[in-house]
Parts: C-alpha cells; sequence; structure tokens
C-alpha cells in the first residue's frame, strides 16, 4: 500500500543530476507530512531573479513528478521544491554591516539559525532580529581596517 520512498528519492536525485542540477537533498516529510516530498537544488547560473523563479519551479517540479509518478494533481502538489544560495558568504557574530540605502551601520551580535527564511535569523547589536535574506539584500559588509 505506500509508496516505495527509497525509490522515489533514488530516481528524483538521478533525473535532477542528469538535468544538470547540483547540491540535490531528496527527502520525505514524516509524521502528518508522511506523503510529501521535499525537494532542494543549489541556485544555478548565480541565481535567478525571483521573476523567473516560477518557471524554475515548474521545471524542477516536472521532472521530479515525472521521475517518481507523482503527475496526477493530488500527488503532485505535494511536492515542495526549493533553491539553495551557494553565490553568498556565510553572515557571522561580530560582522557589521552598512544599509545600502540609509548609510547605517549595525554589528551582527547572535544569529538564530533555526528559524526564518533564508537560514536564519540575524540579531543585531541593539536586539532588532532581521532575516538572512533581508541582510543580504538591503546591508553590505564594512570591510575592516
Amino acid at each position: 500500500m505506500g509508496r516505495d520512498r527509497r525509490a522515489e528519492t533514488i530516481a528524483a536525485k538521478k533525473a535532477l543530476k542528469e538535468a544538470g542540477y547540483t547540491g540535490i537533498r531528496v527527502a520525505h516529510g514524516r509524521g502528518t507530512a508522511w506523503g510529501w516530498l521535499d525537494v532542494t537544488v543549489d541556485r544555478r547560473d548565480g541565481g535567478i531573479g525571483p521573476h523567473k523563479w516560477h518557471e524554475e519551479y515548474d521545471r524542477i517540479l516536472g521532472i521530479v513528478a515525472e521521475a517518481t509518478g507523482r503527475t496526477d494533481g493530488y500527488d503532485r502538489e505535494r511536492i515542495n521544491v526549493t533553491q539553495r544560495r551557494t553565490d553568498v558568504a556565510p553572515i557571522d557574530v561580530g560582522m557589521k554591516f552598512r544599509n545600502i540605502h540609509t548609510g547605517e551601520e549595525r554589528e551582527v551580535r547572535d544569529i538564530d539559525r533555526h528559524v526564518g527564511a533564508g537560514g536564519g535569523v540575524v540579531i543585531w547589536d541593539d536586539g532588532v532580529r532581521v532575516c538572512f535574506e533581508n541582510v543580504r539584500s538591503h546591508w553590505r559588509e564594512v570591510e575592516a581596517g
């Protein structure tokens, strides 16, 4: 009665690799998310803009759906696709950043890597919390010295 989860994982990874994707991670949900398939790949060509993400998402979804046989509406809807950024330097405690719009400078006091989009939340020196994606979009690291 159920799916051969191992076979699905192998088929999805193979199909994505053949399509030129790297950093492929395929995992199945647990508990109430048992039927879900989570697919993560590295962004290609230094990343695509948000305006193109829907096209890339549809392409990845089609590849995985075909490889795993999840082609009907309900099963296809239970495939979750994300991309991992590989073109950015890590953010760490003690780093200083300048806001590209206001020129304001802040220092990273702490990082909570377990919440937020894009890998976590930066906690500035004044306690304000900002997600990694916001930091990467609106702040630039201040050169030491």
